[in-house]
């Protein structure tokens, strides 16, 4: 894999830099990591720590490591403070970084790790991953959003790709349809 990456960054297929999250994500990890069960606090400063990396490839084998702990929390039943699993808020901080800039490198490598899980842990993810796609177009919506259009539609694109994602996108069209007129001719501009 890695001599595949190599010849992608010398295209400049991707950027090297790795992916941007915002400092509201980082919030939110940062309060995950103060209050959360001991299983989620480790996964929010495994993804703290992920944040912190300045190159694609780092990225990627540290989000090895964090989806292999994610993996293994999900064979646990504990819960959050909320009474929602464990599992559901780590796999939620997870998918959230198909979102940010800069994150098209690890779409497969999550979504890959999504589709590994029994039909039952994987339906405890796709509410998740739909209101992510349409906070993300709610985001893109309002006005004075520093949300580029592109964390819209690499993910998309991404999730449409995948044969198991088209199912749970297609019942819930409204993350599909959502995206207003203006909306989409600023996501796919006509050339």
């Amino acid at each position: 894999m890695s001599s595949k990456f190599h010849k992608s960054q010398q295209k400049a297929q991707w950027s090297a830099a790795g992916i941007r999250v915002s400092q509201g994500y980082l919030r939110k990890l940062d309060l995950t990591d103060d209050t959360g069960p001991d299983g989620l606090k480790s996964i929010a400063s495994s993804l703290i720590e992920f944040s912190s990396l300045q190159n694609t490839y780092a990225e990627l084998e540290a989000l090895k490591r964090v989806c292999a702990s994610v993996t293994a929390l999900s064979k646990s039943n504990s819960q959050t403070a909320d009474g929602s699993s464990t599992f559901e808020a780590a796999a939620s901080l997870i998918l959230e970084l198909l979102f940010f800039p800069n994150s098209k490198p690890l779409h497969r490598q999550i979504l890959s790790w999504c589709k590994s899980f029994p039909p039952d842990k994987f339906a405890l993810m796709t509410p998740h991953l739909i209101k992510l796609i349409n906070d993300a177009i709610a985001a893109f919506d309002v006005r004075g959003s520093d949300m580029l259009p592109i964390t819209i539609a690499e993910p998309l694109l991404s999730l449409l790709e995948s044969k198991s994602f088209q199912l749970p996108l297609r019942q819930d069209a409204t993350c599909l349809v959502g995206f207003s007129q203006p909306g989409l001719s600023a996501v796919f501009p006509r050339h």
